[in-house]
């Protein structure tokens, strides 16, 4: 049996840590953003040898539900989207899209309103890498495997937007694993939020409660009436408990024996 309690790193603004945690995503994101951007403007002209721009059709749906949106025509917005929160998402670039008079793809091969959607999708997109990034921190795995974990989100990410056009599904997810996050760090009212957030996107999200259930320190938080301050103590006593490895061996017979070995030696400590 061997002790495996060890304690953190400091990790602030001017540490190294700190510093990786902060910069550790953005060469992905800006591979992401720069990838996504060639795809949808430069890929057809490229290699069809004809000139087109891009985007999942499905995008041109939810664009359409935020300028009803815009246009203070609410209902009239889940018409075109599949999730309530689809639409929401794209408010911004419907905006900036009717405030420009931007052509929208029924004009022509090359939609002026493009130059407004992609970027705007990818860069709301690229909060799964940083999502994958923290959540990855958190559970200790290191710079190189987190990197690694990063792109592949963004592999993932990136047909999703801008292919099938549904940036709602990633941000969604982002947002899902932000509340993992938060969950590890016992921040259950943050978590709540986040979780909130994600099922609003993409209501498939809600398989992920069993899952965040789970990440709970006691199954106390489980119950309606748990007092906050409970649930935060019982959390930091979890916390400060010393970890350990314990070889039980493969004899079911001598494990009763290995467990009471290691009771009465926690005890000689303690007295």
């Amino acid at each position: 049996m061997e002790s495996t309690d060890v304690a953190p790193a400091p990790e602030g603004p001017g540490t190294r840590d700190g510093l990786v945690r902060l910069y550790g995503p953005v060469l992905p994101v800006i591979g992401f953003i720069a990838v996504g951007l060639f795809v949808g403007f430069a890929f057809f002209p490229v290699f069809a040898h004809h000139q087109e721009w891009y985007v999942g059709g499905d995008a041109w749906k939810e664009l359409s539900g935020g300028l009803s949106i815009v246009w203070g025509n609410v209902p009239l917005s889940y018409k075109h989207v599949q999730s309530p929160g689809a639409a929401w998402l794209l408010v911004p670039a419907a905006f900036a899209v009717w405030h420009l008079r931007l052509e929208l793809p029924f004009a022509g091969l090359e939609p002026s309103a493009l130059l407004v959607l992609l970027p705007y999708m990818l860069v709301i997109g690229s909060s799964i890498i940083f999502a994958t990034d923290g959540l990855a921190r958190r559970l200790g795995v290191d710079i190189g495997r987190r990197t690694v974990l990063d792109g592949l989100a963004a592999v993932f990410a990136l047909p999703v937007i801008v292919r099938w056009g549904h940036p709602e599904d990633v941000v969604s997810i982002a947002f899902a694993m932000f509340a993992a996050s938060a969950c590890i760090e016992a921040k259950w009212w943050k978590a709540g939020w986040l979780f909130g957030a994600a099922v609003l996107f993409q209501p498939l999200a809600i398989l992920m409660v069993p899952s965040m259930l789970a990440l709970a320190p006691t199954t106390t938080l489980h119950l309606p009436s748990a007092p906050d301050r409970t649930v935060a103590k019982l959390g930091q006593l979890t916390k400060s408990v010393a970890c350990y490895k314990l070889l039980a061996g493969t004899d079911l017979a001598q494990i009763p024996d290995v467990l009471c070995g290691l009771v009465e030696q926690l005890n000689n400590q303690a007295a």
